[in-house]
Formats: C-alpha cells, structure tokens, sequence
C-alpha cells in the first residue's frame, strides 16, 4: 500500500502579501529542505502544489520524514518574515495512477487532514498509523474521530508528537467536528468546483454579503457545492454552519419555513409567542451561516430573509434554487456543467473534473472498473452528451458493471431515458434525467411552458428577435426562464437552451401537432425574411458581420429551409435561396449546397412550367443556375453544362438578359477549365460588351477576368495586366471583398509573371489578409498555392513547403477538385527540386487522374509536363523527351506549357 505525504505553508497567502520578496527567498530555502528530507527517508515527490509538496512513500520512513521536516524548520532561521511552519497530512490507501500523478479518494483525503493540521503539526491517519513506523523517540496521540471537511465519513486522526517536555500545544484541529454544524456526511469526495469554493468564500467571509444564491438546472451539483463551501468556510462563522433542506417542504405560508429553519439550527420554539418573532429573536446576536437547499419552489417566501437581515446582522444565507430569489443584496452564481476534455491527448485529461467524476462514480458501481485508454474517447463524449451535468455523469457511470463505455455513449445517443438509477437512497427527483425535468417542468407556468415548447425548436440559442418572432417569448420571459436556469444567456445577447433540456421540450411540442406546424411555419417566416435583409450586404464591407450573423443561425436557417421543402413552400425558398446560395459559395460548403439545391429543384419540378407565373419561371431559372455553378465547383463540367443550358432558355423566355450574362459568364469558365479558349473568348467578349452597354458592373469585371486569364495562357502578358487592372478597379468601385481579393490575385499572378517577384508578393498578401479576415477558404487555398510558387522563386524550399502544404490541407477539406489539382501540382514541382522522384511522380498520377476526370484539357498537359520533369530529374531523358513531344503535338497548348516544354526538351538535348 501507498502512503500519501502532503504538506503546505501556513497562513501562506498573508506571509506572500506582507513579506513579498523576503517570502519568496524564503520559499525557496523552505522548497530545497524538503526535497532534500522527503528524497533522503525513500519518498518521491509526485508535484509541488505552489505553497507545498505532495510525495508518494512506497518503502520508505514518512514519519520519520515529517519529523525530521518539522524540527528543521523549526530550528531554521527565516530572515525577513520572523517564522515559517508547515501543516503536514499522511494516509494511506490505494489511489489510481495516470502517468507521474495519482487521483482518487485516498488522495483527497490526505489533502483533508492535511487540512486540518496547523502549521508545525503533523496529523495522520488511522490507517497510515497502523502503516508506518515512529522515529526513535516520538509517540502518536490519539485525537479522536473527525468529521473532515471533505464531508466523508468520521475519520480517527493521530497527531505525530516528540516525546520529552516542552511539546507544542496546538488548538483543536480544523476539523468540523469541534464546530457547531449540521452539515450532512456524505458518501463520496468533492469533485472539482475550485474557482466557485473561492468566489462563495470571498463573497461570504471576506466581504458584507449577506446572501449568496446558486442557482442551476436539476442535477448540476449545487447542493453537494453549497455543503462543501460551507464546511471550508466553518470556521468563519462561530456559532456554527447550519444545513436547512427543504426539498420536503410543500408550498405554504413563512410559518412552515420558520418551524423548518428553527430544527435545522436546532432552536426549539415555545410557549404561545409568534414563531417568526422567536426565530428571529433567536437569531440576533448569532454569528451563523444558513445553507437554504432547493428553494426554487418557496421563492414567494423569500421575504423570510429579509426580515432575518433587518433582524440579525451577522446571518448570512447560502441558497440553492433552480431560480434567482430577486432580493436585494442577492448575489447569484450560475453553476454549471462540469468542463470537459476535447481530446484523448490532452495532457489535462485525468484532472477534469467531468473525467474524474465518471471514473468516480463508475468505481462505486463496480470496484474492478480501469479506464482504459480505448475508453477516454467515448468518456469524452459521454460527458459531452449531459454537458457536463454531474448527475448525467453519475448516472452513466453507474452502468460500467453491465455495459462498455462505448455502449454506455451508444445508449445515450438513443435518449435521456437510458440515464437512470435504481439506488434507494437518492432522491425520486434525481433518480433519472427525466425525473428532474419533470420537476423542473411543473414549477412553470402554463405561459412558460408553452414558451420553452418553442424554444425547443431553436439549435445553437436564438436572438431575441428570433425568440419573439417564433415562440412569441418577450424579453421578460426569456429573463424569467433564465432566472430558472431553463435558458443561458450568452454575452452576445443570444439565448441557448442545455441539449438534453432542449430534446427533453422538444418531445412536448412534437406531440402536439397543431402547436409544433404553427412553431416550424413561424421559423420558416422568420428566417426567409432574415436572409432575404442581408442579402444586398453579402458583398460589400458589412460582409464579415453578415457572415457571422449567419453563422450564428446557421442550425436554425437549416432547419427552416427544410421545413420549407417539406411544405413544398416556393414563396419561402424564393426568399432563402439567393443569400443561402452566397453562404455555401463563400464558405466552399459544395456538397451540402448540391444536396440543398437539388431538393429546391426537386419542389419545383412538382409544378408544371405552364402553372407557374413569370416570378416563379424566374426562381426556377435561378435555381438551376445556382446548382450549375455548385456542380461547377465540384468539378462536374458536363452537369453544370447542361443546367446552365437549362436557365438560359428560361432566361430567354423571360427576357432575363442580366441573368443569362451570368450564365454566359459560367460557360465561359467551363470553356477556359477544358481549353477552349476561343469559344471562353467569345462568350466573354460579347457578355463585355453587352454589360458595358448597360453598365452592368458585375457582369463587365467578371468578363475582363475571363479575357484576362485568356490571354495569360496565350502569351498576352501586357494584355492580361490591363484586363486584370480594369476588373480590380470596378471591385474595388462595388466594395465587394471576396471579388476584391481574387482580382489582386489575378494581378499577382501577371505581375509575377511578367518578372517582378517583389510586387507579386505584395499583391498576393493583400489578397491573403482580406480572405483571411471573411475566412474565405477557396480564396486561401489559391493564394497560400501562389505564395509557395513565390518563395519557390526564390529559393526558400522550407517555407514554399508551408504554404503548398497549407494550399493542399484547405483544398482537400474544401472538396474543390479544381484547386486540389493546382495544389497538388505545385506540390509536386516541389518534390522534383527536391529530388524525391518517387513522390513526384505518385502526385503528378493524382493529378493526371483528377485532370482526366474533369476533362480539364490544360490541367492534364500540365500534369504531363510534370511527369516529363520529373523523368528528366531521374534521369530518365528518353522517356522525358517523348513525352515533350507528344505535348508540344497536342491541340490548344498554353504559351507558358509550350515554353516549359521546349526549355526542359533544350535541357535534355544538350
């Protein structure tokens, strides 16, 4: 067995505040006299705990250790702060180890009598008596048994003591036993909740606050908090700490509350004078702190403690109430879940209190369980299915004795209702999950109920707007609910309500019909409208708010535009489309736009043309068009041919000439990614011509970028910068970012070109700090490819690296084939300068291959010349040379390829 030795300064917080730099010397001479004594008598030190050390003893002496610590500081000079002594704790136990440190019971029940002990006494106990041997000379005395702060059961403590006269006498140890209290024991050690212990502490002993509240949802651990803030503060308070539970208390007048404060404190009330008047009578001269647990149901009979303060001025109340009291003088503390890791490496994971908890609880329900690290990631999730909520924890715990932990996540998964306990001696409230959200549910309103019914149906919390808008909730109601802990208010103004309360609402209102079709038509309205306001700010400076703002609702605006899917509800779609199109653009989220889209067509098409109006024959032209743009990015030319075939001869039937420049304009994009070069030219010169004609500005930059890229892969350097320059200053005109950003790409891609690096690379980081600040991922990806090309240039192989790698990274989680092409193939240049042939050649197949599939004609002859490349680099001259060849023969050949080509056939000849 294990002893476990821990130590601490005494009154170590006022030395550091009055002695400041003498105490910091002065730390440092009491640090090395305990390394030294704790390695010298066998003991390792698992930490230094900032005023102290914790020290494991397997085989050693740590009685002797403590004795020898004790009278050398004692004997010690300490310059400049008078006297330094430390508290020591010994038990021993088992305790479960996670690499160097150990958690458990055992653990933080050295730390208890550690506690207890004050500076120059050594308290150990029961079982590390039995355990250890004396130091020559000392005796143990029996202290008797303690109720420790840890709230646990009664624990026998020794004092370690010299033998011979002149023995220090210290007072009665800090435990609660020598206090007047009634604070409950309980059956299992306090987890966590440091930063809440502190703040509750401050608030109550150190400062005039008069009442504390902490207020939480069922489950979340405030009772168990509130007991143990009460036991550390027990000696604060003289005439004692007092535990008033009122869960059993029905609704009635102040004169039941009396009676049930007046047992708890252990006041007898007498003879025929009015309770209220003895109690408070009672109370005046006390100095007594009042622990009021589960006061959410006797909030109208809060008016009780206002007259104890008018009364009694040293009484002060913790409270415990799903819901604020709205006293003066109150000061809340919203508790909540425990925190939780996010990742199986995290080096913190056993020290998270969410962690600690479930490895806790599920030792009680089977002594044999071990976390193993195959289990860290569904505990992981498991805690992050209940928040956090100890009582979720504990109950999923408890099933380790018949179910994994991936099974135990799996159940979850599934509902609330597997999160359940059958031990007798917890409350009914908390037996399950669904108990405590029943009792919270019949503490409402019929109001409040029909409003959290509502709420239900927002993911990701709701603005006030939106909470009025759909569950028809006012301010006051949402500041109500939250008073209740039924609905979080975030800084941002936004109200969430927790996932399980949430799923636990939602089965309410999906049982009722009526109530939930009114709830879905009302989101629906609301958020069409919602993106149909931003819709003119998606391209201009307001862009990154509007972008945010959506992000913020993106759950909810799914959910509506499906609900509008379902109720087959065009007028709706109309609203949602144009906005939610922008979105996926902007955010590169192609697959999903495919997927949405194409229910929005699949709407449509369940009505002929010929009963649609002209606005309707409208949505559906750019409905198609929009799918064809989305197909276009996917790489799906022929698909996305075939729509924007498709809008144009609805556009035509309309006499909807801007709208077909656009789909002009995306053909001609198709025509330049399959090396069509002249069919992209004319398209786009007519569209330029056109939209000049009619000032149409969108359309005019967008065909100058098509010319200019046209004529970059002709040779027309001079031509191209003109083309580019004119399209970045009609962006620049419209104010529209994204636009602006790939216009100062384009120039950076002539400007290098054309020889001057510097410039290039100016211009290339003016577009990567505009993509980065609207987190435009496509946009990203080409500059951070352009990038490499540049430090490439320059001979900086290690950072081209990075930003290739970067290029590649965002593509592939893009899903552009496109830019996963460009990246792949920079990457690949890269690998043959470096020499890693066999690398080279597996990214040019890849790109080849994806090249081949788009029947992307310039990106296969650029692959081609790739493989050429690095066949020259292997040596490999013939091969290399026939390839060349059958490059150079090849229809419709870029300039830049042609001259590539030649130098490396002029590199193999010679």
């Amino acid at each position: 067995m294990l002893v476990f030795f821990m130590t601490t300064i005494d009154g170590a917080a006022e030395k550091w505040e009055r002695y400041g730099a003498a105490m910091k010397a002065a730390l440092n001479k009491h640090d090395t006299i305990l390394d030294k004594e704790i390695r010298h008598y066998g003991g390792r030190i698992i930490k230094h705990t900032g005023d102290g050390f914790f020290a494991v003893f397997e085989d050693g002496m740590p009685l002797h250790c403590a004795h020898a610590i004790q009278e050398h500081l004692r004997n010690e000079t300490w310059k400049g702060i008078n006297t330094l002594s430390v508290a020591i704790g010994i038990h021993q136990g088992e305790a479960e180890k996670r690499g160097e440190d150990y958690f458990g019971i055992t653990v933080n029940r050295t730390a208890r009598i550690m506690s207890a002990a004050w500076g120059g006494q050594t308290l150990l106990s029961k079982q590390a008596a039995d355990q250890c041997d004396l130091p020559p000379g000392a005796v143990l005395q029996d202290l008797g048994v303690h109720v420790l702060r840890d709230l646990g059961e009664p624990q026998q403590i020794f004092q370690l003591l010299p033998s011979g006269p002149g023995t220090r006498e210290f007072p009665p140890i800090r435990s609660l036993s020598n206090h007047p209290h009634s604070l409950p024991a309980q059956t299992t050690p306090f987890i966590g909740r440091v930063q809440e212990i502190r703040t509750i502490t401050r608030l109550l002993v150190s400062q005039p606050c008069r009442l504390v509240s902490l207020v939480g949802s069922g489950g979340i651990g405030k009772t168990r908090l509130a007991l143990q803030a009460g036991a550390e503060m027990i000696g604060s308070f003289p005439h004692g700490v007092f535990f008033v539970p009122l869960d059993g208390l029905t609704v009635g007048s102040i004169q039941f509350l009396v009676f049930t404060i007046a047992d708890a404190i252990r006041f007898t009330l007498h003879g025929k004078q009015n309770p209220e008047v003895q109690l408070l009578n009672y109370l005046q001269e006390k100095n007594m702190l009042i622990i009021m647990d589960n006061f959410e149901h006797l909030v109208e009979e809060s008016m009780l403690l206002t007259k104890v303060f008018a009364y009694a001025p040293h009484i002060k109340f913790l409270v415990t109430s799903r819901e604020r009291l709205n006293l003066s003088g109150e000061i809340p503390i919203e508790v909540t879940g425990f925190a939780c890791p996010d990742s199986t490496s995290d080096q913190r994971f056993m020290l998270y209190p969410s962690v600690q908890l479930f490895v806790q609880s599920a030792h009680r329900a089977d002594p044999g369980f071990i976390l193993q690290d195959t289990d860290r990631q569904a505990v992981i999730r498991i805690c992050h299915h209940v928040e956090g909520i100890p009582l979720g924890i504990e109950l999923a715990a408890s099933w380790v004795r018949a179910l994994t932990c991936e099974e135990i996540d799996a159940e979850i998964d599934k509902g609330m209702d597997f999160l359940t306990s059958t031990l007798r001696d917890v409350p009914k409230r908390h037996r399950s999950l669904r108990s405590v959200f029943n009792y919270s549910w019949d503490l409402l309103s019929k109001k409040e109920q029909k409003i959290c019914q509502r709420l239900a149906v927002f993911e990701g919390g709701c603005t006030v707007h939106a909470a009025g808008a759909i569950a028809q909730a006012t301010l006051g109601d949402l500041a109500s609910l939250a008073d209740k802990s039924l609905l979080h208010r975030h800084i941002s103004g936004r109200y969430e309500m927790k996932k399980l309360l949430r799923q636990y609402a939602r089965e309410k209102i999906e049982s009722d019909q009526d109530e939930y079709a009114l709830t879905k038509t009302h989101s629906i309205r609301f958020f069409a409208g919602f993106l149909q306001e931003r819709l003119d700010s998606m391209d201009g400076k307001e862009q990154i708010a509007v972008f945010n703002e959506i992000a913020m609702d993106f759950e909810n605006i799914r959910n509506a535009c499906q609900w509008a899917i379902d109720i087959n509800d065009i007028e709706s779609l109309k609203k949602i489309s144009p906005t939610l199109f922008a979105y996926y653009d902007h955010k590169a989220w192609f697959k999903e736009g495919k997927q949405v889209f194409t229910k929005f067509m699949r709407v449509l098409e369940r009505f002929p043309h010929s009963s649609m109006d002209a606005d309707e024959q409208l949505f559906y032209g750019k409905t198609v068009f929009r799918l064809g743009r989305i197909l276009r990015r996917l790489g799906r030319y022929e698909d996305a041919g075939r729509a924007f075939t498709q809008s144009i001869v609805v556009f035509k039937r309309l006499n909807a000439f801007k709208d077909m420049n656009f789909v002009l304009l995306q053909q001609a994009i198709i025509a330049l990614r399959t090396g069509d070069l002249e069919h992209a030219r004319t398209i786009s010169e007519q569209v330029l011509e056109e939209s000049t004609r009619e000032q149409e500005k969108n359309a005019m930059a967008q065909a100058l970028t098509n010319l200019g890229v046209i004529a970059y892969y002709q040779g027309n350097y001079e031509q191209c910068r003109v083309m580019h320059r004119e399209a970045l200053t009609i962006r620049l005109e419209l104010g529209q970012l994204r636009a602006i950003a790939a216009a100062l790409n384009n120039l950076a891609n002539i400007t290098d070109s054309l020889g001057d690096k510097d410039e290039a690379r100016r211009l290339y980081e003016q577009s990567l700090e505009i993509n980065k600040a609207i987190d435009n991922r496509s946009g990203l990806s080409i500059i951070y490819g352009n990038l490499g090309e540049i430090h490439q240039g320059l001979g900086d192989i290690e950072k081209s690296q990075h930003y290739f790698e970067l290029s590649l990274d965002l593509a592939r989680q893009i899903g552009d084939p496109e830019a996963l092409v460009n990246s792949l193939q920079s990457m690949g240049y890269l690998y043959v300068q470096k020499g890693d042939h066999d690398r080279a050649q597996q990214i040019f197949r890849e790109t080849l291959r994806i090249a081949q599939k788009l029947n992307a004609r310039p990106r296969i002859i650029t692959s081609l010349d790739g493989i050429a490349s690095m066949l020259k680099a292997r040596g490999e001259d013939e091969q290399a040379a026939r390839m060349c060849l059958g490059i150079i023969q090849q229809e419709r050949v870029a300039p830049e390829v042609v001259t590539s080509v030649n130098q490396l056939l002029g590199d193999i000849t010679s």
